[in-house]
């Protein structure tokens, strides 16, 4: 197994560790959307929150718009400079 399929193994595990201990209301923010694996994810623990995404491609974005109408999803990227 390559060394990224075991880190994305190994965070997927602390992520579901994490997801499960936490209270059933929370509102979860993925940051950089790409085809949604996290919302998904956000959806299977805490399916009745508005949760909060951020995608700045275009094209994934509308997808995500389409696949999770009850979250507020962003068409942006976030950053900790102002500028482009």
């Amino acid at each position: 197994m390559s060394t990224s399929n075991q880190r994305y193994i190994r965070d997927m595990e602390v992520a579901h560790h994490f997801m499960r201990n936490l209270p059933l209301d929370s509102t979860c923010i993925d940051i950089g959307s790409h085809e949604g694996e996290w919302l998904n994810y956000f959806n299977k623990y805490f399916p009745n929150n508005n949760h909060i995404a951020f995608e700045p491609l275009h094209n994934f974005y509308m997808k995500l718009v389409e696949k999770f109408p009850n979250f507020v999803i962003n068409n942006c990227a976030l950053c900790n400079e102002n500028g482009n």
